[in-house]
C-alpha cells in the first residue's frame, strides 16, 4: 500500500485568480483524500480522476462543503490507478499530479 501527500499552493500571477489550497493524498492508488488547507470553507463541486471526464467511474460530483482542515474521501475503484485529479470548487479549479 502506498501513501502520498502533496500540498498544492496556488500560483498567482498579477491580476490572475488563484485556485484553492487543497492537500491531496492517495492510498493504494485508488482512494483519494482531499483536505481543505484554506482558512475558509470551500465547496467541492466535481472531481475527475486521470483526466477521464467521459468515464462515469472516474467522475465524482459531491457538492461537499469542507471547513478548514476537513477532508473528503472518494474511492475510484474502477478507474485504474489514480495519478491525477482535477478538482472544481467554488474558489476555482486545480489539477493535482499524484505521481
Amino acid at each position: 500500500m502506498s501513501r502520498r501527500v502533496l500540498l498544492i499552493l496556488p500560483c498567482c500571477a498579477a491580476g490572475a485568480a488563484c485556485g484553492p489550497n487543497i492537500e491531496a493524498e492517495t492510498i493504494a492508488n485508488r482512494v483519494v483524500m482531499l483536505t481543505n488547507a484554506e482558512d475558509e470553507p470551500l465547496t467541492i463541486h466535481k472531481i475527475v480522476a486521470n483526466d477521464r471526464p467521459g468515464r462515469s467511474e472516474c467522475v465524482d460530483t459531491p457538492n461537499a462543503q469542507l471547513g478548514p482542515g476537513r477532508t473528503y474521501t472518494k474511492t475510484f475503484f474502477y478507474c485504474d490507478e489514480v495519478s491525477e485529479v482535477d478538482i472544481e470548487t467554488d474558489r476555482g479549479t486545480v489539477t493535482i499530479d499524484l505521481d
